[in-house]
């Protein structure tokens, strides 16, 4: 495990290599330390920004981990210009063809409040110094973000995880799901939404009607680690890795509920799995 620090004007990070999805990557990027140049907002990617520079490793990287999603945090790398970029907030790194295949090449740790707030600036200020170093902490944890409110506890298959319930963002829903809680089922994979665990309560996948009217902080663009209830299928959904909730006409607004904490690997394995195990036990509970 390898850490960089990223200096954006002064503000600091501390970012976790993602040396298992795209080795060749973090590689060339390592080897190339230290280096920097202009930072400057997206212009069609949200809440987004990158470094305008190419970065100085060798053309004709290919992608690794193919990533078409990001969220607040996950740092990427473009090999047809070299680029880096960084998400921290609701985002999506295209051209103006629409989404590319991007590669995974960091995670920033902890709360990336500050560092968003400085990249907002740069909408209005222009161009900002950044500069990556070989981190002088590597020794440290990785630190997730960390989350007030109260807690669940959410088991699939073998893997449990620990999640926060989402009150800020959706008070009515969140009140509306929390009593239904214990919710038991099965869970699937998704049929549209790629890759998305859907929760079908009770043994025959009865809907999980919460009785709510409308949607709340909705989102498109779905975050991993993140639960959405959906009003149309009167459905929970769990985000992984890449994916949306929706059907052939595209994605459709949902509101999310719930956030997983810490490390969750084991619990994105199991949901993957079902690819080729098929549905699993799912039971989601106050902790």
């Amino acid at each position: 495990m390898r850490f960089i620090d990223i200096d954006l004007d002064g503000t600091s990070v501390r970012a976790k290599l993602n040396e298992t999805a795209a080795p060749k990557t973090t590689a060339a990027i390592w080897d190339a330390l230290p280096f920097g140049g202009r930072a400057v907002h997206a212009q069609l990617s949200g809440d987004m920004f990158r470094m305008l520079d190419r970065a100085p490793v060798p053309d004709g990287l290919e992608v690794e981990g193919q990533q078409t999603f990001q969220h607040p945090g996950s740092v990427v790398f473009y090999p047809p210009l070299n680029e880096i970029a960084f998400s921290y907030g609701v985002n999506r790194f295209k051209g103006h063809t629409g989404g590319v295949y991007l590669t995974p090449l960091a995670e920033i740790e902890g709360d990336v409040a500050a560092f968003g707030d400085k990249a907002r600036t740069l909408m209005r200020r222009g161009a900002l110094p950044i500069r990556f170093s070989r981190a002088a902490d590597q020794a440290s944890p990785f630190r997730y973000p960390e989350r007030t409110g109260r807690k669940i506890v959410v088991q699939l298959g073998g893997a449990t995880a620990r999640g926060t319930l989402l009150d800020g963002l959706a008070p009515q829903t969140v009140a509306a799901l929390v009593r239904k809680l214990p919710i038991e089922g099965v869970a699937t994979n998704d049929n549209w939404g790629g890759s998305v665990t859907r929760v079908w309560p009770g043994s025959h996948g009865a809907p999980l009607d919460l009785g709510v009217k409308q949607g709340e902080s909705e989102r498109r663009l779905l975050w991993p680690g993140y639960f959405y209830y959906d009003l149309v299928s009167q459905s929970l959904r769990i985000c992984y890795a890449d994916g949306y909730v929706g059907d052939d006409a595209g994605g459709r607004p949902v509101t999310p509920v719930i956030a997983l904490d810490g490390d969750w690997e084991a619990f994105r394995a199991a949901a993957a799995a079902q690819l080729t195990e098929g549905e699993k036990p799912i039971r989601i509970s106050l902790a």
